[in-house]
């Protein structure tokens, strides 16, 4: 079977690639998919997708195709080896493409990114230490789903991704999309790399990856970072497996850098290889990571915090939650047990002040703080003096 074509893995793979281009192409066409198109819809938001003939994709349409792009991505896995791998690899880059030209779907996460960016690199704030509320007059505002809470993200990927910023939030959320779409490449790669070092069927492989529709329209189709995390990752275990483990080490603490919670993998491969190379890689790497979030933003532990407090949200699309919503039972959250048909609240959001300071920035942070103007002040919430930073003198160059 491995070996001869089979018309029906061909099959399964256009359906897989139709219904998940169709629920990009649906979104484009109306903002039911795209939290961040919520209370402004400009054109820039659905991408080249919007000059695209089509009709726009409520809830239930696209949950229908999604059931009709998993089936079918079972048989594509199924039969895969029988495609080929030029067949393969043309099917998965049209509906990356397709899926990345369109607008960021299900999630608007994105700007959370943007938002960061642009508090930094733009605002002179620091998203470690104030909520998006510090500037409520920043363009990329209205298209954020959370507006409470610091930064959850790694010192490592807010400093690297504070330039895309600079570029108003339009320019930013499409280097966003950029970076998840070469970050799914570099996943791709390194997956074929280690099925193939693992005597596995390479093709199988990269199927399994980069045609699952929960990849494609979720991960791509949102340009989570966590691609870029799971990346960084997954070519660290390539050099690890390649006795290159100093290097493979110090990339895997870096992981931790874009997402806190990618350095959970960390402490297992310093356990399964307790080398004196690999002990001393990830230190190296927690240690640059740390410097970073000290130098730069005031901590070394810059997004840890959020990150465990966001362990309180419950999921609306968890199954506990949805087995309560079934069947009436309450919903147990820690700190709190709420009804699942009662309390409408938002859940586990947090009630602190827009400008509560999360760290005690000893750095450039406090020690250079500088008052707010007029303007400023009129149009957002008072500001701690450790929430911002020096300015560097410009270089006559003006963000676009």
């Amino acid at each position: 079977m491995d070996g001869r074509r089979d018309p029906r893995g061909e099959v399964a793979l256009v359906v897989v690639v139709v219904a998940t281009a169709a629920i990009a192409l649906g979104a484009a066409h109306g903002t039911a998919l795209v939290p961040g198109a919520a209370r402004q819809d400009p054109w820039w938001l659905a991408g080249p997708l919007r000059f695209v003939p089509g009709v726009a994709l409520g809830r239930g349409g696209a949950a229908a195709l999604s059931a009709a792009a998993f089936v079918a991505y079972l048989g594509a896995l199924r039969w895969a080896p029988a495609l080929g791998p030029g067949r393969l690899v043309a099917a998965i880059a049209i509906v990356q493409l397709a899926v990345v030209a369109g607008p960021p779907l299900l999630s608007a996460d994105v700007f959370s990114y943007v938002n960061d960016a642009r508090l930094f690199a733009v605002h002179g704030l620091n998203p470690y230490v104030v909520t998006p509320a510090a500037d409520t007059g920043d363009p990329a505002y209205a298209f954020l789903g959370w507006h409470t809470g610091t930064s959850p993200y790694g010192a490592l990927f807010t400093l690297a991704s504070s330039g895309a910023g600079l570029l108003g939030p339009g320019g930013a959320l499409w280097s966003f999309k950029a970076i998840a779409l070469l970050a799914e490449i570099a996943v791709l790669a390194a997956t074929s790399r280690l099925a193939a070092r693992r005597g596995r069927n390479p093709v199988r492989a990269v199927a399994l990856v980069g045609l699952n529709p929960l990849v494609l329209v979720w991960a791509l189709g949102g340009a989570h970072n966590d691609l870029l995390a799971v990346a960084v990752q997954l070519w660290a275990l390539v050099l690890v497996l390649r006795e290159r483990g100093r290097i493979g080490s110090f990339l895997f603490a870096l992981a931790a850098g874009v997402k806190a919670t990618a350095g959970v993998a960390l402490p297992y491969v310093v356990a399964r290889r307790p080398s004196r190379t690999i002990v001393l890689g990830a230190a190296a790497g927690v240690l640059a990571v740390a410097l970073v979030g000290s130098l730069v933003f005031g901590t070394p532990l810059a997004g840890l915090g959020a990150t465990l407090a966001d362990a309180r949200h419950v999921s609306r699309l968890s199954l506990p939650k949805l087995g309560a919503r079934v069947f009436g039972n309450g919903v147990v959250a820690p700190g709190r047990i709420r009804r699942s048909w009662g309390d409408r609240s938002t859940d586990g959001r947090s009630r602190r002040s827009s400008c509560a300071p999360r760290t005690r920035g000893r750095s450039r942070w406090s020690s250079g703080a500088s008052t707010a103007t007029s303007r400023r002040a009129s149009r957002s919430p008072a500001r701690s003096p450790a929430a911002r930073r020096p300015r560097a003198p410009t270089s006559g160059s003006s963000p676009i």
